[in-house]
């Protein structure tokens, strides 16, 4: 995909790590096959994808590197401790990198989100997060919106440095995902 990338575009200037799945459940009922299959998606992804990428930045003298993590990242919820253990590992990892990789002109952002509208939420969890809400799905971002502030971090000047941004839904500006 990286070589891919580069043959056709000739460089890349931004990566935006955007994959993830999440598994709630409580712990004595976890799955850990499920678990190990997040980690594989929610970290071991992101870190094998960003590895591939800051090579050819570093060669190309800087870039962008986008995390999109999860308000899980910085906050754990009931039946949601192995996501959160990955997105915890993601905002480590991000803060690590952004050290490191600061003297090659690659600035390292996180992003951390509320519920937003995509297909990430299957039925029962959607139901679950219902039945908290008193009967009501709690607001969620829609998908614009964080595609204007992926935008806002990409268009930062280059003597600033964007690293983390939390954002979470004001008010529901989706559409209904049921």
């Amino acid at each position: 995909m990286v070589a891919n990338a580069i043959s056709r575009y000739g460089h890349i200037d931004i990566l935006v790590n955007n994959a993830g799945m999440g598994y709630y459940t409580d712990l004595d009922g976890m799955d850990i096959k499920k678990f190990q299959e997040m980690m594989q998606v929610n970290i071991v992804g992101l870190v094998s994808l960003t590895k591939l990428v800051v090579s050819h930045m570093k060669k190309n003298g800087g870039g962008l590197i986008i995390n999109m993590v999860s308000i899980a990242g910085k906050k754990s919820f009931p039946w949601a401790s192995c996501y959160s253990a990955t997105k915890f590992a993601v905002i480590g990892f991000s803060d690590s990198i952004r050290q490191e990789l600061k003297p090659h002109n690659i600035k390292i952002a996180t992003i951390s989100h509320g519920m937003a509208h995509t297909n990430f939420w299957d039925k029962k969890e959607l139901e679950r997060r219902k039945k908290i809400a008193n009967g009501k799905l709690p607001p969620m971002l829609n998908s614009e919106s964080i595609a204007r502030v992926l935008t806002f971090i990409a268009s930062q000047p280059e003597d600033s440095d964007i690293q983390d941004l939390t954002i979470i839904p004001f008010c529901d500006g989706g559409k209904d995902i049921y």
